[in-house]
């Protein structure tokens, strides 16, 4: 019987050490995910910041190149495209990527591809904000729905794309993308609100620089840098 009460002890106390290791590890465990929690948030402010960085960098580079442009302006007019093989050769932007060599060396027709193709998705977040009633987000989708180019005038290509804001609502644009400019113009299909003028570096850019325009006092009241979504 002294025997049987020891053993019957024994198995009492395993049980209650085995809990109480049930119990430490339970405290352990949650304090492992408490901890990994606390890291998943430490690297999301991590991301979150060099996101801004990055972005700020893309401002930063736009009025950068914009500076060293107008230092190095060429001597052609406003909606004038300058011919790489001479100083003072200048051409209408019309005539470029048009399928004819306007150019002597035939320059305007080297670079006609376009970064607004259907299907291409760009998206960025505005600054400068200045804009009233027309435009109050702070995040811009734009989508490429449709894109036509017809041969009696391939200097430009007609859009149809749909512009989302703040991933709440969204909107039809019609638009072009002008060759000879390197910049995609956007304005709505029906009613008011705001127009656009994407302006690519080159038929190659993964990004553009927007300026959202008030379709009331015809002003650029906004702008946003949106990059080609991957």
């Amino acid at each position: 019987t002294i025997m049987a009460g020891l053993v019957a002890l024994a198995i009492i106390l395993l049980a209650a050490v085995q809990v109480q290791s049930f119990a430490d590890r339970d405290e352990v465990n949650e304090m492992r995910l408490n901890d990994l929690q606390g890291k998943l948030q430490d690297l999301q402010h991590i991301l979150d910041e060099r996101a801004q960085t990055r972005e700020q960098r893309f401002r930063e580079f736009h009025e950068l190149r914009a500076r060293v442009h107008s230092l190095t302006e060429s001597k052609c007019g406003r909606r004038e495209f300058h011919c790489e093989d001479s100083e003072v050769h200048c051409i209408h932007d019309i005539l470029v990527c048009d399928g004819a060599n306007d150019c002597h060396d035939g320059s305007d027709e080297k670079h006609c591809e376009n970064p607004a193709y259907a299907g291409a998705t760009f998206h960025g977040n505005e600054f400068n904000n200045k804009c009233e009633h027309d435009f109050n987000a702070e995040h811009i989708h734009v989508d490429v729905i449709e894109e036509k180019r017809y041969n009696d005038f391939p200097s430009i290509s007609l859009l149809d794309v749909k512009v989302s804001l703040d991933d709440k609502s969204s909107k039809m644009y019609k638009g072009v993308y002008s060759y000879g400019e390197k910049a995609m113009v956007l304005y709505p299909e029906h009613g008011n609100g705001f127009g656009m003028i994407c302006r690519f570096d080159t038929d190659e850019s993964k990004f553009c620089h927007a300026e959202f325009i008030s379709l009331i006092s015809r002003n650029v009241c906004a702008e946003a840098i949106l990059t080609l979504k991957k």
